[in-house]
């Protein structure tokens, strides 16, 4: 009798303890990909003080998946982007989870512009706009393209930041500045080089919206994704990317 309260004792505390970690706030997010047979699924895993959630499944599809990222909006709702193979081409999806709900919204294409839509990278600006960047080749070779999508409206079509070229764009990466602006960086191939380069384009924040949010953004206010300490559990051949909800400036890194 004593050994059978001794352990419903630690099991309640051990459920008092989750529960207490998980009504911690989110420090930081792992997505990642894992495949098996025909059944490709998207997993989750949150950062509650120091105590990783459980993985959980929010997509799952026969088609093969790929490169999935992760960001939070100005209004706590989170988006979910990756690659998707559709027939012969791989097309760009999005998935919504509204703030404070439990289950995410349907799946939906961002875009199936080119034949290879690959590399998403995203975030949220201060005015609330999700930028959207990835590599796509509509018929040549590989090139950088950009998508935007205003609160309450559609994605817009893709726009190309790349300069045509005979060998792929590749790599893309989107960060806000410290004043707000937002700076998109590719590797592009130089032949006078010999090699690959890094290329960049930047949108300014018009004044009046940095007047309006108090820019600029601090630094040091962002957690640095080298001081977060990744579970065990994750799959030695996942590409993972980490989401930082609480950062203005880098709000997700691939990690491999």
């Amino acid at each position: 009798m004593f050994l059978f309260r001794l352990l419903m004792v630690l099991s309640l505390a051990y459920v008092g303890m989750a529960r207490a970690s998980q009504d911690e706030p989110v420090m930081a997010q792992l997505v990642w990909v894992e495949s098996a047979a025909n059944n490709h699924q998207i997993f989750i895993t949150s950062l509650h003080g120091e105590d990783w959630s459980e993985p959980q499944a929010v997509y799952q599809s026969e088609n093969e998946l790929a490169s999935p990222v992760l960001v939070t909006d100005l209004a706590g709702d989170k988006w979910l982007v990756w690659s998707e193979r559709r027939k012969k081409k791989l097309v760009l999806m999005s998935q919504r989870r509204n703030a404070g709900a439990s289950t995410w919204g349907q799946a939906s294409i961002v875009s199936n512009h080119g034949n290879e839509s690959t590399a998403p990278a995203a975030l949220v600006d201060l005015t609330g706009r999700l930028w959207l960047v990835w590599a796509a080749n509509p018929g040549g070779m590989d090139d950088i393209f950009l998508a935007i999508r205003e609160p309450g409206s559609a994605w817009t079509d893709a726009i190309q930041l790349s300069a045509d070229n005979d060998v792929p764009d590749i790599r893309p990466e989107i960060v806000l500045q410290v004043d707000g602006d937002v700076l998109v960086s590719w590797q592009t191939f130089d032949f006078h080089l010999g090699g690959y380069r890094s290329d960049q384009k930047q949108f300014a924040l018009d004044s009046s919206a940095k007047t309006r949010y108090k820019t600029p953004l601090d630094p040091a206010s962002d957690m640095r994704p080298e001081e977060i300490a990744l579970p065990g559990f994750l799959p030695g051949y996942a590409m993972v990317s980490l989401h930082l909800p609480n950062n203005r400036l880098v709000q997700s890194v691939r990690l491999n």
